[in-house]
């Protein structure tokens, strides 16, 4: 009966230990870079709760009764998945065709990814290509002078269907991979980002279905850093130069020039 007695005791302390942890998982906010993860605007073949766990721990000064002596305390079994929803974050800024009076089709002539490790948030490799227009293959002068892009320039580049594949050959080599169910220590999750909804939805997009160019699925999601940062802290959503300030940076480089601005939203 005694041993029957220190076995129920050991269960029912352990149940209340593991509730203890439970509650204080569910009260913790989810962190920043977690919440900010969330903010997907397509997430269609994932299941957004198959995210990161619930941050938070137990409280080591709650006071509990003594467990037996001769009972060894659970063994903690560690994290069935990763602590971050994404390995990466891909930023990416495009730089288009333009004049001062409008345009009637953009074509992207600089093409930037800059990659930030979601685990340490310092950007590991950087994918940029300059792309060759060819429905309008001569920059205005207001396009030149906005983005610092020469002619010469964009008459040496590539593509864009050509740049997409790099970009794609650039993703297999670095082992990243968009569907949740592909991921593995050797495959790393990413997600693209970008500063709006303009890059994807109106430069990209028309592009591609204008010149019957495919795009990987990997372009049917992305995270929107200003919506996220206009979420995050309850504002209007503004512009990089005025997310830098609120943290106080300074934007670095030269704005429209799309690395330099991917740089800064990164």
């Amino acid at each position: 009966k005694q041993q029957a007695h220190h076995e129920w005791r050991a269960r029912s302390l352990f149940r209340m230990a593991r509730g203890a942890r439970g509650r204080a998982a569910a009260a913790a906010p989810p962190t920043l870079l977690n919440r900010f993860a969330a903010l997907t605007l397509r997430d269609g073949d994932d299941n957004d709760q198959d995210a990161a766990g619930s941050v938070g721990g137990e409280n080591e000064d709650e006071e509990t009764e003594d467990e037996p002596e001769d009972q060894e305390p659970p063994e903690r079994t560690p994290p069935s998945r990763p602590t971050t929803k994404f390995d990466y974050f891909a930023v990416l800024d495009f730089e288009c065709t333009c004049d001062r009076a409008g345009w009637p089709a953009h074509e992207i002539i600089e093409f930037p990814v800059v990659f930030v490790n979601a685990s340490t948030l310092q950007v590991d490799f950087e994918f940029r290509h300059f792309v060759r227009p060819t429905e309008r293959a001569r920059l205005t002068a207001f396009c030149q002078q906005l983005t610092g892009i020469q002619q010469s320039t964009v008459d040496a580049a590539l593509s864009l269907e050509a740049v997409l594949a790099e970009l794609h050959t650039f993703l297999r080599t670095h082992r990243l991979v968009c569907r949740r169910a592909d991921r593995s220590p050797e495959h790393r999750l990413f997600v693209l980002c970008t500063d709006g909804h303009w890059d994807i939805l109106k430069f990209l997009r028309p592009e591609c279905a204008r010149k019957k160019i495919f795009l990987e699925p990997y372009w049917q999601r992305w995270v929107d850093v200003r919506r996220a940062f206009a979420h995050e802290f309850r504002c209007s959503k503004c512009s990089i130069e005025d997310m830098l300030e609120k943290f106080g940076l300074d934007f670095e480089g030269r704005p429209h020039s799309g690395v330099d601005d991917a740089r800064n939203i990164a």
